[in-house]
C-alpha cells in the first residue's frame, strides 16, 4: 500500500504556506477584520486557531475585531513623515524670513 502520510505532511505545509501569505496580505490590506471575516479569509478551521495566531503574529484581538500590527505601523510611520515635513517646513520658514 501506499504511504499517505507524506502525502498529508506536503499538504499541510502547503496549507500554512497558503494561509501565511494571506495573513501576510491581510495585515497590508486591511486595518482590522471581524473575528469571522477573518476566520474565513485565512482559512482557519476553529476561532481558537485563528486566536493562537492572531497572539504569535502580535495582532490584537479586541471587540471581536481582528487588529492589525502592520496598519497600527503603518499609521505610526504616516505620522512621523508628517511630523517630519512640519518639521522641514518651519525649518525652511525660518530661512526664508533670515534671508528676507
Amino acid at each position: 500500500g501506499r504511504d499517505w502520510s507524506s502525502d498529508v505532511s506536503f499538504a499541510e505545509k502547503l496549507n500554512e504556506t497558503v494561509r501565511d501569505e494571506i495573513c501576510a496580505c491581510s495585515e497590508e490590506a486591511y486595518e482590522s477584520l471581524s473575528l469571522a471575516e477573518a476566520r474565513q479569509v485565512m482559512r482557519f478551521d476553529t476561532e481558537e486557531g485563528l486566536l493562537a495566531y492572531a497572539k504569535e503574529a502580535g495582532w490584537v484581538v479586541k471587540d471581536g475585531r481582528v487588529f492589525f500590527a502592520a496598519a497600527e505601523a503603518s499609521t505610526d510611520k504616516v505620522e512621523l513623515n508628517s511630523m517630519d515635513l512640519i518639521k522641514n517646513t518651519l525649518h525652511y520658514a525660518k530661512e526664508i524670513e533670515r534671508i528676507v
